[in-house]
């Protein structure tokens, strides 16, 4: 999911999820065949953004961020690539039209 991101312009930041232990993640990247250049994309969670995400119950998980908005819906689990790009570009679309909409100056 996150190459097919990639290829249709999206950037994109990967992080594992809090609870998963060095033991559990080593055995994930085992058993996806993972090369070390792949799971090095993948970090752990910035300590800013820790208590934010244990809220959530349900991993994976992926949040739309425009500047400093955040999409209020996320996108759980994992979806085929072309569901995958429509609802990032729908939650991207609708976060500009907010932008945009707070950006309006009155006469």
């Amino acid at each position: 999911m996150r190459l097919a991101a990639l290829a249709a312009g999206f950037e994109v930041v990967t992080w594992k999820a809090p609870g998963v232990s060095a033991q559990e993640w080593a055995q994930a990247a085992q058993a996806t065949q993972w090369r070390r250049s792949q799971s090095a994309l993948i970090g752990d969670v910035p300590p800013a953004c820790t208590v934010w995400l244990r809220r959530l119950n349900h991993f994976p998980f992926s949040s739309v961020v425009l500047g400093d908005q955040v999409h209020e819906w996320p996108i759980w689990g994992v979806l085929s690539d072309e569901a995958w790009i429509d609802s990032l570009a729908l939650r991207l679309e609708s976060l500009k039209g907010q932008s945009a909409k707070n950006n309006r100056r009155l006469p």
